[in-house]
């Protein structure tokens, strides 16, 4: 898979975040990392949910960083 596709692919996904409400972004949420959702505004939950799906394709911060 080029980068160039990959990042197409993480855009669409985390603009696709911007058309959920709040319950369909804990459902994400939840699919994405296995835990229920915090008990944040769904502004907020949008913008974790981008990080995830951005770390999870490309990495996370690492263990010196965390």
């Amino acid at each position: 898979m080029t980068t160039a596709y990959m990042a197409k692919e993480i855009e669409q996904e985390v603009r696709a975040l911007e058309m959920l409400d709040g319950s369909k972004l804990r459902r994400r949420w939840a699919e994405l990392t296995g835990n229920s959702a915090p008990g944040v505004s769904p502004k907020l939950l949008r913008l974790a949910l981008a990080w995830h799906i951005q770390a999870a394709a490309l990495g996370g911060l690492s263990p010196s960083t965390r």
